[in-house]
């Protein structure tokens, strides 16, 4: 419980010292190379973005590819319309790759 209550006065504390020093730009790191999309003050990197987002469809391929065997490969439907998530999956990432998204060179 103490430690509870110690971790939340400190984060208070931060959250207070980070407002009224002017906010999070002293305590943000740097982004060096990366195009930056600005939007009302609010600074997000494209790329980043573009390939975290990659990273999460082919991590919940990869865990639908893993797991499927257990769960679904008992009747045709499911077979089906597995086959058919994975199609559209690969087909995306096809699709990125030849529209430019996935360039992994700086």
């Amino acid at each position: 419980m103490v430690v509870m209550v110690l971790s939340a006065l400190l984060i208070g504390y931060f959250i207070v010292s980070v407002r009224s020093s002017g906010g999070l730009g002293s305590v943000q790191g740097f982004e060096c190379g990366l195009d930056r999309f600005v939007h009302k003050g609010f600074y997000v990197s494209m790329r980043f973005f573009m390939i975290s987002l990659l990273f999460l469809l082919m991590d919940l391929e990869l865990v639908l590819m893993v797991f499927s065997p257990i769960i679904i490969f008992d009747e045709l439907v499911s077979v089906m319309k597995f086959s058919l998530l994975m199609w559209v999956f690969v087909l995306g990432t096809v699709w990125e790759w030849w529209i430019g998204s996935i360039d992994w060179s700086l």
